[in-house]
């Protein structure tokens, strides 16, 4: 973990929150909403000094979890108490300016944060995406979704969507509206290896939870190299002194019908498993000078270079 300095708090968060609107992560990695909710209320612009300092992975150059969940504490401690007048803030900042600003800070979080969902540290959901249907009427599939903050790599979404779920082994109850309840031990053993290979996970949920895979996928916002933070040893020269989002997606699925390797920073591509393909790529937002060096370099090593600009 390191601290940044204050004065490079705001700059750092608009620059990730201009990442993340860029690279606009979809359905297969963690939600942009409740990102874009959580990074907005880091802001000092936003909470004023209520959330500093600034704290960042060393690895991932990501808030660590410890600043992020001082958003969602400030909302809790909150709840069933009165909001604070801005004007007897305006009374106070007579008296101590600084509590004055903390205040104003909270106020102006509170009504960004409001009800919208956070990013979580670790939650687990599952719910019915498709019914049976005449001769196979007691059929279903299942999708089941966990999301994770794993430091050192990123926010990371595991997506399973299977056909026929065991009752009783995997799935505790189903209710009308379609919802899911897993059993405990199924959840615990997903959390367990969000960070396996997903070979290795598909087999898991084949051959120990007795899953139907029909899509397996995980999402990776993250690494974030920026201007004086991390950067890991081997880092491209294009990099150095730039910003650079990663949006990483890996999927084992039936739909994969021919397999396929488009991210530059993984060597080779995993066998595919009986009846899936394996696609595995990496979208990359990086500092407009330096967009064409990157994308002449991705494109030397896997041949296709999804890279845009990042603006902040």
């Amino acid at each position: 973990m390191t601290t940044l300095p204050d004065h490079r708090v705001g700059p750092y968060i608009r620059a990730l929150r201009a990442g993340v609107r860029i690279l606009a992560p979809d359905a297969d990695h963690v939600s942009a909403a409740a990102l874009g909710v959580h990074l907005e209320a880091l802001d000092p612009h936003v909470s004023g000094p209520l959330l500093l300092p600034g704290r960042i992975d060393l690895r991932s150059g990501l808030p660590n979890l410890a600043w992020m969940d001082r958003v969602r504490a400030e909302r809790d401690a909150s709840v069933g108490v009165r909001a604070t007048d801005p004007k007897r803030v305006e009374a106070i900042r007579r008296t101590d300016p600084e509590l004055a600003e903390r205040l104003m800070g909270r106020v102006r979080m509170l009504g960004v944060v409001g009800q919208h969902a956070l990013v979580p540290e670790l939650q687990v959901q599952a719910q019915v995406v498709r019914r049976g249907e005449g001769r196979n009427a007691d059929g279903r599939r299942v999708r089941i979704t966990l999301d994770r903050r794993i430091p050192g790599a990123g926010w990371t979404r595991i997506r399973v969507e299977a056909d026929n779920p065991e009752q009783g082994r995997v799935v505790r109850s189903v209710g009308l509206g379609g919802d899911v309840v897993l059993q405990a031990g199924f959840a615990d053993l997903l959390a367990r290896h969000v960070v396996s290979p997903l070979a290795g996970l598909h087999g898991v949920l084949r051959e120990v939870a007795g899953l139907q895979v029909h899509r397996l996928s995980r999402g990776v916002l993250g690494p974030f190299w920026f201007p004086g933070g991390p950067e890991p040893e081997g880092a491209p020269e294009w990099s150095r002194g730039a910003l650079v989002l990663h949006l990483g997606l890996e999927v084992i699925g039936v739909e994969v019908r021919n397999s396929a390797h488009h991210d530059p920073f993984v060597r080779g591509l995993v066998a595919g498993v009986e009846g899936g393909g394996v696609f595995r790529g990496r979208r990359l937002a990086v500092s407009p000078g330096r967009v064409d060096a990157a994308r002449a370099w991705v494109a030397e090593r896997v041949g296709v270079a999804d890279v845009v600009g990042l603006v902040p």
